[in-house]
């Protein structure tokens, strides 16, 4: 599905307060941007970039809902 997106060129944005979430599973662990339903998977040095309680212009690819980018707004 990403190739799909990136072949068509299409990106849609959200704009809003962005949640940092972690799940811990096992032997490993995973953290995510969460902003209006939608939850994208994040590297720690992303995790940690993120400054809460910001509104925030997030990019990401329509079908996949790959995050490709990222901005403070306001």
């Amino acid at each position: 599905r990403i190739a799909a997106d990136l072949q068509a060129g299409k990106v849609s944005a959200v704009e809003g307060y962005v949640h940092k979430t972690v799940s811990r599973r096992r032997r490993s662990t995973h953290y995510y941007y969460r902003i209006e339903g939608l939850r994208f998977l994040v590297s720690y040095p992303a995790y940690n970039a993120l400054v809460e309680g910001i509104p925030y212009r997030v990019y990401y690819t329509p079908r996949s809902k790959q995050m490709v980018a990222i901005e403070p707004i306001g």
